[in-house]
C-alpha cells in the first residue's frame, strides 16, 4: 500500500525562509537599517538553510513515494498476472467438461460458451446468439427463462433436434455474484435413455420367450399327469414336444450367458489361427448340412492369423453357420475365408428362405425374429445374430448382410489381423 506524505509544513517552512531570504537580500541592497545587517545576513542564512532542508525533506519525501509506486505498479502486475493465470484455468477447466456450458444475460444471450457447446451445437461463435438461434429450442429458451424470473436453479430433460436427436439433461440457474447473468448446462443422456430402454425392453422380450415355452411344457405336463386315458401316440407327442421346449429353454439361457458374458468381460486377445477355427466349426455344420440333403462348400486358407478371443470367434462362426444350415431346405452353403487391405473376411452365404428387405436393418437387434413361429419351431432364440454383432465390435471388426427373401442371404464379417488397426 502506498503511504499517504503530507507535503504541507515543508513547503510552508521553504515559503517562509524564502520571503525571509528575499527580504534580507531586498535590506541589504537598500541600506535600509544599517545596524541591522549583520542580524539580517544571519537571518538570511538560517532562511536558506531551512528552504534547503525543507527542499531535501521533500525529495526524499518523493523518492520514498516514487519507490512506494514502483512496488504498488509490481504488485498489481503480479496480481493482474494470477487473474489471467486463474482465467486460464477455468476456461481449460470449462473446456475439458463434456458437457456445454454457457454463459447468458437473462434475455438468452450468450456471452460465453465453452469448447463442447461449440462442438455440440456445431457453432464456431456463439457468442451475441441466442440459445434459441443455437439450438432452435423453444423449450431450452424457455428454461433460461424461468430461472431468471424465478431466479432460481431450474432443471428439464429437453429433446433436442438440432443438428441431430439428443436428450440432454438442463439446468438453468443465475451467477451468485451477478443476478443479471445465467449459467446454462446440458448433458447429453441420449445414450444413457437407450440403454434403459433396452434394458427395459431386454427384460421383457426376455420374460416373454422364457414364459412361452414354459406355458407350453406345464400345459402338456398337466394333461398327461391328469389324464390317464390319453393315446400313448398322443403322450408321446406331448412328451417329444417338452423335451424340445426344454431343448429350447436350454438354448435360451446359454445364449444369454454368452451375450452376458461378451457384454461384461474384456475381450481375451491372442494370436490365433482362425483358418482352423473356421475349418473345426465346419466340420460339424457339414454333416448337418449333408443329413438334409444341402450341399456345403468351404474355402480358407491354409493359415490366416489374427488377434482375438478364440471362444468368442468360435461362437461367431458357430451362429452363422447355424443360421445358414436352419433356414436353408435345399440349395447350397458356402463359405469363404480370404484377406482384404488387412482384414480377414469370413462369408457365410446361402440359398435359403432369405430376408425381406424391411426386415433387415433390424436382425441384429436382440430377440428379433422374422418370422417367430418359423424361428421357434427350428429352435432359434433370437440372441444368435446379436451375439456375433456384439463380439464382431469388440474385436473392432464389423458384420453386414445382404439378402433377397426366398433368393438367400450372405453375412459379411470383416476383422483387423493386427491389434489396434481400429
Amino acid at each position: 500500500m502506498l503511504k499517504h506524505t503530507d507535503f504541507r509544513p515543508q513547503w510552508l517552512v521553504a515559503v517562509v525562509a524564502a520571503i525571509v531570504l528575499l527580504a534580507a537580500m531586498a535590506f541589504s541592497l537598500t541600506g535600509a537599517f544599517p545596524g541591522s545587517v549583520w542580524w539580517l545576513g544571519i537571518g538570511a542564512l538560517a532562511a536558506s538553510l531551512a528552504m534547503i532542508g525543507a527542499l531535501s525533506r521533500m525529495r526524499n519525501a518523493a523518492q520514498d513515494w516514487i519507490r512506494e509506486l514502483r512496488s504498488a505498479k509490481s504488485e498489481l502486475r503480479s496480481l493482474t498476472h494470477e487473474i489471467e493465470a486463474a482465467e486460464r484455468r477455468m476456461q481449460n477447466l470449462a473446456d475439458g467438461l463434456d458437457a456445454p456450458v454457457f454463459v447468458c444475460g437473462k434475455d438468452g444471450t450468450i456471452r460465453w460458451a465453452n469448447e463442447s457447446a461449440k462442438r455440440f451445437f456445431n457453432f464456431e461463435d456463439l457468442v451475441g446468439r441466442t440459445l434459441l438461434e443455437v439450438s432452435l429450442s423453444v423449450d431450452l429458451q424457455q428454461l433460461g427463462a424461468k430461472a431468471a424470473q424465478e431466479d432460481a436453479l431450474v432443471r428439464a430433460e429437453i429433446q433436442l433436434s438440432h443438428p441431430q436427436e439428443r436428450i440432454v439433461e438442463t439446468k438453468a440457474y443465475p451467477a451468485a455474484d451477478d443476478p443479471e447473468l445465467l449459467f446454462v448446462v446440458a448433458n447429453d443422456i441420449t445414450e444413457l435413455r437407450r440403454l434403459e430402454r433396452v434394458r427395459t425392453d431386454f427384460v421383457a422380450n426376455a420374460s416373454h420367450e422364457l414364459r412361452t415355452p414354459m406355458a407350453s411344457i406345464r400345459s402338456m405336463a398337466e394333461t398327461i399327469l391328469q389324464d390317464d386315458e390319453l393315446p400313448e401316440e398322443t403322450r408321446n407327442r406331448f412328451l417329444s414336444r417338452i423335451i424340445f421346449e426344454v431343448d429350447r429353454l436350454t438354448a435360451l439361457s446359454e445364449d444369454l450367458l454368452v451375450l452376458s458374458s461378451a457384454e461384461s468381460q474384456k475381450t481375451a486377445v491372442e494370436s490365433l489361427d482362425f483358418a482352423d477355427v473356421v475349418r473345426y466349426v465346419a466340420q460339424d455344420f457339414i454333416i448337418r448340412a449333408q443329413e438334409k440333403g444341402i450341399e456345403f462348400e468351404l474355402d480358407a486358407p491354409e493359415t490366416l492369423l489374427l488377434y482375438g478371443d478364440e471362444g468368442q470367434l468360435v461362437q461367431v462362426v458357430q451362429n452363422l453357420m447355424s443360421n445358414a444350415v436352419r433356414y436353408t431346405q435345399q440349395g447350397k452353403i458356402c463359405v469363404t475365408l480370404s484377406t482384404e487391405d488387412g482384414e480377414a473376411v469370413l462369408k457365410v452365404t446361402d440359398t435359403g428362405i432369405g430376408i425381406a428387405s424391411e426386415h433387415v436393418p433390424r436382425i441384429f437387434e436382440r430377440f428379433y425374429r422374422v418370422d417367430r413361429a418359423r424361428s421357434r419351431e427350428t429352435g432359434g432364440t433370437g440372441l444368435g445374430l446379436s451375439i456375433v454383432k456384439h463380439i464382431v465390435n469388440a474385436h473392432g471388426g464389423t458384420v453386414e448382410v445382404e439378402s433377397e427373401l426366398n433368393v438367400g442371404s450372405t453375412f459379411t464379417v470383416r476383422l483387423p489381423m493386427q491389434m489396434g488397426d481400429r
